[in-house]
């Protein structure tokens, strides 16, 4: 995939076998208790969950906190790729599936018929610089979302060549150049929740009204980090957190806890520099509990030698899934949809998704 830069725009695996035990490379059936994240640090020593998660979505469903005793899970090797060969577990649409069967004549248009009707499927999408770690000119590859999106069009062949432009005047992305057919797709934006009704704002339902959204390519999780072993950890809502002391790293978003009724008003907020800051507030004891992201919990925490202190809140857990858009009007809209979800369901099955965000984030929060 090539990128192109505008400054703005008006214009090692052991066979597999079913276990008892957490193992990599294995598959594992869920037990009463556990949850994806338990799952994940006695596996690989982590508090974050995305590799299983992304690896099982077909099994898990969309809700990562709600998973079936019994229901078996492919736990990924440790380079990323699953313990069973498969193959993405829904149908996809073909690349050309719904396109009009060629004709014999050249259109009035002037335009050729191998211009109308090329096999080879040429995707524009387009997207900004500033939004690091996901999007960003400076970062290798444009960024971890960028490089996600152009490993899912490499994995789908010859049929798709795409190319991604940075238009750095963000606002034109929905507004003009995806209804105006500028191009194919943008990415990464935040989908709604379409099925909130009328409880949607306005640019909410803007989004659902008139764009087609791929598969996320990622979630944003940002959740409450407490001490291991408090009770805290198995909280069912905001109230054991009620005027006690929560920490929220300075410039960071207040929207997590704002969601829960956990803001100033509710409890003694303390912001500290750093979220290494913050993950030491609570283990010492000074804080009950840290809102963040579990990418930068992960980092921070590592950074301090404290993965195995700290541990989510996974009742208090919010969820940004960032996607490609497709504006509605296009009009091979769904085909183009297909394609992007048929790279990304093979990018997650043998280890490519995980290889790219692993290596990014570290990198990202290695050099702050």
């Amino acid at each position: 995939m090539k990128m192109v830069t505008l400054a703005s725009f008006v214009a090692f695996c052991a066979c597999p076998v079913s276990v008892a035990a957490q193992e990599a490379c294995s598959i594992y059936n869920i037990r009463a208790g556990d949850s994806l994240s338990s799952i994940a640090r006695d596996v690989y020593g982590t508090i974050n969950y995305e590799l299983i998660y992304q690896s099982n979505r077909g099994v898990i469903g969309d809700n990562p906190d709600r998973i079936t005793v019994g229901v078996s899970l492919q736990l990924p090797c440790e380079d990323g790729s699953l313990p069973l060969e498969a193959q993405p577990r829904q149908a996809i649409a073909s690349p050309s599936e719904g396109l009009p069967e060629p004709i014999d004549e050249v259109p009035a248009t002037g335009v050729s018929i191998d211009e109308q009707f090329d096999p080879v499927r040429r995707l524009k999408l387009v997207t900004g610089t500033g939004y690091a770690p996901f999007t960003d000119e400076s970062m290798p590859g444009g960024g971890v979302y960028t490089q996600l999106v152009d490993a899912a069009m490499d994995s789908v062949g010859g049929s798709v060549e795409a190319s991604v432009t940075f238009v750095n005047d963000w606002g034109s992305h929905l507004d003009v150049l995806l209804p105006s057919q500028a191009f194919d797709g943008a990415f990464p934006w935040r989908v709604p929740n379409c099925i909130a009704g009328n409880l949607l704002g306005e640019n909410d339902q803007f989004r659902c009204d008139e764009f087609l959204h791929s598969d996320p390519f990622y979630e944003i999780v940002q959740t409450l980090f407490v001490p291991r072993n408090s009770i805290l950890v198995n909280a069912e809502d905001r109230a054991p957190f009620l005027e006690n002391t929560v920490c929220l790293p300075a410039d960071y978003s207040d929207g997590h806890l704002k969601t829960f009724g956990l803001d100033g008003s509710a409890v003694t907020l303390i912001q500290p520099e750093t979220p290494e800051a913050c993950l030491e507030a609570v283990v010492s004891g000074q804080a009950a509990a840290a809102s963040m992201t579990v990418n930068v919990a992960e980092a921070a925490a590592k950074n301090l030698g404290i993965i195995s202190e700290i541990d989510r809140v996974e009742a208090l857990t919010t969820r940004s899934t960032l996607a490609v858009f497709v504006s509605k009007s296009h009009p091979q809209a769904t085909e183009i949809i297909a394609t992007l979800n048929e790279g990304l369901a093979r990018i997650r099955l043998d280890g490519t998704w995980f290889r790219i965000v692993s290596k990014g984030f570290s990198e990202f929060y290695a050099a702050k």
